[in-house]
């Protein structure tokens, strides 16, 4: 199997049904309805039996977790609250620079997308499977892949441009977001080869995006 064929491989298991879903649901802004428990939990499952079946394959292909940068610290960790606060500092100061005040905060309240009788059990599964997964494959495998063989830039586009379909289900405003997010972590993987950093952020961004939809009063 060629290099190429791994590539579009894992892609195609990793984020191939997600794209569908994201871009058939794009037209229409958002999805139009609520993701619960149950959508989550098989959002959570997908993505563990995935990682089931890929890890092992990308080992025999030669592909081992400290390749990608894959090294939990202590250091890394707090890296990686450095990196939340960054995100924040910067969307925030492009949002009020270029959108009106109602719809600052629009990509971090996910109470249009996200149900409010979410569990907090599985706001901490999601918290911990949903960053692994996407931050292994989708910056650490897809970017290092590619930079054996092409520029950095072109490993940039191709993470920044996965993550982006696969969120586009969330509206122009948190595709935005991801946007940046992906230019963020992208750049920052391509300067450090460091991938802990951007599981811990992932993860931070995640919970707070989750929680703040779990804490809403229930009508």
């Amino acid at each position: 199997m060629s290099p190429n064929t791994e590539l579009a491989l894992v892609v195609l298991l990793a984020f191939g049904y997600f794209i569908f879903v994201s871009v058939a649901s794009a037209p229409g802004g958002a999805q139009d309805e609520q993701l619960t428990d149950d959508a989550l939990a098989s959002i959570v499952i997908y993505e563990l039996l995935v990682i089931l079946l890929l890890f092992p394959f990308l080992l025999v292909r030669g592909w081992h977790l400290s390749a990608i940068g894959l090294k939990p610290s202590l250091k890394e960790t707090l890296d990686g609250l450095a990196i939340t606060a960054f995100f924040y500092l910067v969307y925030l100061g492009l949002a009020a620079a270029f959108v009106s005040p109602s719809t600052l905060a629009e990509p971090a309240q996910s109470g249009s997308l996200i149900s409010p009788t979410i569990s907090l059990a599985l706001i901490v599964a999601v918290c911990i499977v949903n960053p692994v997964f996407e931050e292994v494959f989708v910056c650490g495998y897809v970017m290092s892949a590619i930079m054996e063989r092409a520029a950095p830039a072109a490993a940039i586009a191709a993470s920044v441009g996965i993550r982006v379909l696969y969120h586009l289900y969330q509206g122009p405003a948190g595709a935005a977001a991801i946007l940046l997010l992906g230019l963020i972590f992208s750049l920052y993987y391509v300067r450090t080869g460091r991938l802990w950093p951007l599981i811990v952020a992932h993860s931070v961004l995640d919970f707070v995006a989750l929680f703040a939809v779990y804490d809403q009063p229930q009508a």
